[in-house]
């Protein structure tokens, strides 16, 4: 049986072009799983400090009613606003096959929002913990404008 040197050709250029479809394959799931990584990391983070402003719910109900009907209208709203952003990132949609340029930007912006919070959230954390209302009321404000 002999070959030409066209048929070889054709035979190396339909290989490549095999081998480009199965690294565009490959990208496609890394770009997906990295997506699923961000959002997993996002709504971890949304969890756990959910869970949090809920202990804190819970603790300032128990001090002095007049003090912490605000406190505690406030803390709601922080409460509203982690489901919205959680909510948020449900309602992104799984985009067709290349195009992920655009998620990804979202979601990190997402994942950057709350990485910033992280430092207002603790500060939160020990102004309750020392009953420092002030400090308590500067950072749920700032919770509630960092997570709109």
């Amino acid at each position: 049986m002999n070959f030409d040197a066209i048929t070889i050709s054709l035979i190396a250029l339909g290989i490549s072009f095999i081998s480009f479809l199965i690294a565009l394959y490959n990208s496609h799931v890394d770009r997906r799983i990295q997506i699923e990584q961000l959002k997993g990391e996002v709504v971890t983070r949304l969890t756990y400090r959910g869970l949090e402003i809920l202990a804190y719910i819970k603790e300032v109900k128990m001090k002095q009613p007049e003090e912490t009907v605000e406190l505690l209208d406030n803390l709601i709203k922080v409460a509203e606003e982690i489901v919205n952003v959680r909510q948020s990132l449900k309602k992104i949609p799984k985009l067709p096959f290349i195009s992920f340029s655009a998620i990804i930007p979202q979601l990190h912006s997402i994942r950057n929002d709350i990485m910033d919070a992280e430092p207002i959230f603790d500060k939160l954390s020990k102004a309750i913990i020392d009953w420092d209302l002030f400090e308590m009321r500067e950072c749920i404000d700032g919770l509630i404008k960092r997570l709109r």
